[in-house]
């Protein structure tokens, strides 16, 4: 029977094997961007559509605080809550350029807007980097 022989640096403390720093830092800008992208659309939105403002801080808030842990820690939980957190963002872009949001219509058709651009490959770079350290983690 063949042993396998695993780096001890390459096992976190839950025994799975972690991430590499680059992909973690990736992530994090990519994390960042994303979260400063929506921070004055967050400013603009929230006298006008309270609904739309409260959602945007939230989602910069949620996406700062699985930063800053990716920094200090490892856990699929993090990645699990990135890739779900930024995916619902990537399917609320695309309802509000498609058929429009309850009380944000002016967003409606609004396909080349460079930050909403900017989000999105950012959003679409976490979900991606997310998903691939999670199916690694499961072989």
């Amino acid at each position: 029977m063949a042993t396998q022989t695993l780096s001890i640096r390459s096992l976190g403390r839950s025994g799975i094997r972690e991430t590499p720093r680059s992909i973690r830092a990736m992530t994090v800008v990519a994390v960042l961007v994303t979260a400063a992208v929506h921070v004055p659309v967050a400013v603009q939105h929230l006298p006008a559509v309270p609904y739309l403002g409260v959602a945007f801080y939230t989602f910069v808030t949620l996406n700062a605080a699985a930063a800053g842990s990716l920094l200090v820690d490892d856990h699929s939980w993090i990645w699990t809550g990135l890739a779900i957190l930024n995916a619902s963002a990537i399917v609320t872009y695309l309802i509000s350029r498609a058929i429009g949001l309850p009380g944000a219509m002016d967003d409606r058709s609004d396909w080349t807007n460079r930050a909403g651009i900017v989000a999105l490959v950012s959003e679409l770079i976490v979900v991606t980097l997310a998903v691939q350290v999670l199916k690694r983690r499961q072989t």
